[in-house]
């Protein structure tokens, strides 16, 4: 065969083949690109169990791939006799095998472990499937050199897993648990490639058929022809086909049970269970081709015009609204002046000594979003602040009783408000940071990425199921216990109207008009002209909601791209509304600053106001800014454009660009106001994650690996011990 039909087949063979073959360069994307792909491999050997858990993982998601895959291999060739029977074997026994070399390229591409290094990744894939066509010569002709050569890389390869064991068995749990896992995974994927082969060897010595080679039969259930085979495999695809409807059912049982339970779906962890939903979808894929290839007809845009038809009729992605006590509760709120009353009222002792020239220290705090990285971090810093004042032996005050606002977009909005719902707990909490972190250490990832590859799929034509971001809010409800229990609670009850706590502002944006809005637990009419969120939820009281939960409020600001959907919000009025959908306030803005900077502007003009009762105890006041950040510092040097990407793609590129950009001018802009209404220069307190000339890094993940959050805990106690080690002045 010519070199040009080799092309033309391999690339054929691609896309017939295409459902694994995508799964497998998913696979290798997210687990050795992403920073967070490379957290959730650290997971899986910080534990012992979810090395066991991944290994089967991997085990199905090869077994689907090549089960599902010679179908079709049988299919292409009962239409077209030419095809070349090597590439109907080849392709569904290489994508089984590099599903094993996946997850070994992603434990060798971790910096901790191996190497990220991506020409040294490439060389390491390229070699693996080299070592696949010398073990598979090796095996099937017995052929001498073959078999030194495989034993020798083979030894080669275990050699350097070992070298990695004993280089870091001195280090963290993941970096000498992980090597062994990769020698595991890459025997499992030598015996499958022996099972193969030796199948095929079995099978073709019971060649004696007695059949025409092209006679077809089927593989029935009862009377329906289901799967169609060579009439002389029937026996044994007859059995084989037993197998997988047996494993499938079992492997989709355990994803039902995934979905249902947010405990299970911790246990196992996020790569077994993504690895398990990759397996179940490249095999339903995969059957649908095959099914498309049996009727000659495209199922798949079949089911698209479902999608679209459903999508049209019901919205799988509304947001988790509950029932109100009574109709518009939210209205009820404080306005600002009025809580800024109440809460002054709490201080007023405090604040008896203090003046313009003595001056009563209040703090407003940004969070940037991140994720759980932000979450994490903003919720640690603040508990520790906090805690550290309640052991200040030197001041009957703490960090709450300075504390006016609170306001973050995304993850930081997330770990302000569960820090918020601590404080509303108990104000004088001596464990506060430890319960922060271990509410924001749980994973919340699993439970959500298993509905985002499950039912989340299946919502756009079912309706009724459950969506991603409601998974998300329901696992952080069920890890809502003990201190961290108001996180569950409906707003209405977990926001303070009594003036004791800070004001929260919990920032998202709207999709249809990018226009920006807000969950606060004061009226925000009296604030801004941002759209109020609850005064929204308000209006849905007449369909039996009128409510949402604090977890479900912080989410709804969390919806960052793809891992969280656009939430929607519709209510019946008088001429029809369209649903309002909602995603990350980091879109319109990823600090919250711009709604600290309006309330700042109002509390300017309190001040300003002679008549108004509030002025005299305002000009008491100092106002300091702490910015919560969680991003490395820009080196300045800038990349050069591509010529096709200037032509394709720069719109989007400046469009995208400037999100951070516009994130970048309203923080400046709040920086300047406060200097100006501090009157000093020491107004503006920025806390960051990564310290200076360091290279962490620290993915935005709903999840955390214990070595990513020892490396935060670590962070958090340099800020107290060194940066704040005289308070926050």
């Amino acid at each position: 065969m010519s070199l040009f039909k080799h092309i033309r087949y391999t690339l054929l063979s691609v896309w017939f083949y295409a459902p694994g073959v995508i799964t497998i360069f998913i696979g290798y994307f997210l687990l050795t690109k992403l920073t967070q792909g490379q957290d959730v491999v650290m997971l899986v050997g910080e534990a012992k169990l979810p090395v066991l858990f991944t290994a089967v993982g991997v085990i199905l998601w090869a077994f689907f791939v090549w089960y599902c895959s010679r179908l079709i291999g049988y299919e292409k060739r009962f239409n077209d006799v030419n095809w070349p029977l090597d590439y109907l074997s080849l392709f569904p026994r290489l994508l089984a095998y590099n599903t094993f070399v996946v997850v070994q390229t992603a434990i060798i591409a971790l910096p901790t472990v191996g190497s990220d290094n991506s020409y040294l990744l490439w060389a390491f894939v390229f070699l693996q499937n080299a070592y696949y066509f010398i073990l598979q010569k090796a095996i099937k002709t017995k052929d001498k050199v073959a078999t030194i050569a495989a034993l020798f890389i083979a030894a080669l390869y275990t050699g350097y897993l070992v070298f990695l064991y004993l280089r870091n068995q001195d280090g963290e749990a993941h970096e000498y648990h992980l090597p062994w896992m990769a020698l595991l995974l890459f025997g499992l994927q030598i015996l499958v490639l022996y099972f193969f082969i030796l199948r095929r060897v079995k099978i073709d010595q019971n060649a004696g058929h007695g059949y025409p080679d092209d006679a077809i039969d089927y593989v029935s259930i009862g009377s329906i022809k289901v799967i169609k085979v060579p009439a002389w495999l029937k026996a044994q695809e007859k059995n084989t086909f037993l197998i997988f409807n047996i494993i499938s059912g079992l492997a989709i049982a355990l994803y039902f049970v995934v979905l249902n339970s947010v405990w299970v779906a911790s246990q196992l962890g996020p790569l077994p269970v993504v690895l398990l939903a990759f397996g179940i979808l490249a095999g339903l894929a995969t059957i649908i081709t095959y099914l498309s290839m049996r009727v000659k007809f495209n199922l798949f845009f079949v089911l698209l015009v479902i999608a679209i038809v459903v999508g049209n009729l019901f919205d799988p992605y509304s947001v988790k609204l509950t029932k109100a006590k009574k109709p518009f509760v939210h209205q009820q709120r404080p306005s600002l002046e009025a809580y800024l009353a109440k809460w002054i009222q709490h201080r007023k002792a405090k604040m008896i000594n203090n003046d313009s020239l003595n001056p009563y220290r209040v703090y407003l705090v940004l969070a940037d979003g991140g994720a759980s990285r932000s979450g994490y971090w903003a919720a640690s810093v603040l508990a520790a602040i906090q805690q550290q004042s309640l052991s200040d032996s030197a001041t009957n005050e703490t960090f709450n009783d300075h504390l006016l606002a609170l306001s973050g977009a995304s993850g930081g909005s997330v770990g302000n408000a569960v820090f918020y719902s601590l404080l509303k707990k108990e104000q004088h909490d001596p464990n506060i940071l430890q319960h922060a972190r271990e509410f924001l250490g749980h994973d919340f990832l699993t439970y959500t990425i298993a509905h985002y590859l499950g039912s989340d799929l299946a919502g756009h034509f079912i309706p009724g199921l459950r969506d991603r971001a409601t998974a998300l809010s329901n696992s952080m409800d069920y890890w809502s216990t003990g201190a961290s229990d108001v996180f569950k609670k409906e707003v209405d009850e977990a926001f303070d109207q009594s003036g004791r706590l800070p004001i929260l502002f919990i920032n998202t944006t709207r999709v249809q008009e990018g226009t920006p809005a807000v969950v606060s637990s004061i009226r925000l009419d009296s604030v801004s002209n941002r759209l109020d969120v609850l005064s929204l939820i308000d209006s849905t009281y007449a369909q039996g909601k009128g409510n949402i939960q604090l977890s479900t409020a912080a989410v709804l600001g969390a919806r960052f791209p793809y891992v969280s959907p656009a939430g929607g919000i519709s209510y019946e009025a008088k001429e029809k509304e369209p649903n309002h959908s909602f995603v990350d306030g980091g879109y319109f803005d990823n600090s919250g600053g711009g709604i600290i900077h309006e309330m700042m502007q109002r509390i300017e003009k309190i001040q300003n106001d002679t008549t108004n009762s509030l002025s005299k105890d305002l000009k008491r006041m100092r106002f300091y800014l702490i910015h919560l950040t969680n991003t490395p510092d820009s080196d300045g040097n800038l990349n050069p454009i591509h010529p096709l990407t200037n032509d394709l793609a720069a719109p989007l590129l400046t469009v995208f660009n400037t999100y951070g950009s516009q994130t970048t001018v309203n923080d400046k802009r709040l920086e300047t106001f406060m200097t100006r209404f501090c009157n000093c220069t020491t107004a503006n307190k920025e806390i960051n994650l990564y310290r200076t000339k360091k290279n962490e890094s620290y993915p935005m993940n709903w999840v955390i690996s214990q070595y990513r959050k020892d490396l935060m805990d670590a962070r958090v106690d340099e800020v107290i011990q060194e940066e704040l080690k005289n308070g926050l002045k």
